[in-house]
This record gives structure tokens, C-alpha cells and sequence, in this order.
């Protein structure tokens, strides 16, 4: 499951005090996956993203349900991206607290048994 940034006038919005559609994006996403239990999920949005109360929120709510969640701010110019585009992505996996040692030490196992 992949949740994406709301649009490019959501930070307008928000600064204006009109309110945030990726919050209610994020509601939407975390009720699926407490109803669907997919293995992972995914939200990319801005690089605040990953210091909002609302991504705490989801990570907070994510992990009650045994999942593990981290978030990294990328840049696309790192990715072979003709521009420097930062964008925050958080990734939330199952289980995962059995994975992590296992991606952090390269077993392709890993890569084949999550798909």
C-alpha cells in the first residue's frame, strides 16, 4: 500500500490554517491497513513530513499493529535524477523487526521472500 503527498498546494493550505489533506490521506491509509494487514506500506511526501505530529501519530498507531516503520529524507540528485528534489519517504513493515538484521547484512533471501 502507498500513501503519496496530497498535491502541491497542500503546504499553502496548511500554512493558511485551512487544514491538511495529507493528514486525512494518512487516516485513510492507516484505516486500510489495519483492515487489509498488507506486509508493507509506504508515504512520501515533503521532507517535514518526518518530524510532523502526524507522521508520529501514524508511526505510533503502526507499531500497535506489529509493524516497524523509519523514515529517510531522500534526494533524487543521489538516485541518478537530473535535479535536487528532497522528498521524505516512510516505509512500514510487518513483522520487520526479524528483517532488519537481515537487510542490514545483505541476505538476498530477504528480497526474494518479501515479494
Amino acid at each position: 500500500m502507498v500513501q503519496r503527498g496530497a498535491c502541491d498546494g497542500e503546504h499553502r493550505r496548511r500554512k493558511a490554517g485551512v487544514g491538511g489533506a495529507g493528514a486525512v490521506l494518512r487516516r485513510h491509509l492507516m484505516r486500510a491497513v489495519e483492515t487489509f494487514r498488507p506486509m508493507a506500506f509506504s508515504m512520501e511526501n515533503g521532507p517535514q513530513l518526518l518530524t510532523s505530529q502526524d507522521f508520529i501519530d501514524t508511526k505510533t498507531l503502526a507499531q500497535s499493529l506489529d509493524f516497524r516503520v523509519v523514515g529517510r529524507v531522500l534526494n533524487a540528485a543521489d538516485h541518478a535524477v537530473p535535479q535536487t528534489r528532497r522528498r521524505a519517504i516512510g516505509i512500514g513493515l510487518f513483522g520487520a523487526i526479524a528483517w532488519q538484521d537481515r537487510l542490514a547484512h545483505g541476505d538476498p533471501a530477504i528480497y526474494v521472500n518479501a515479494v
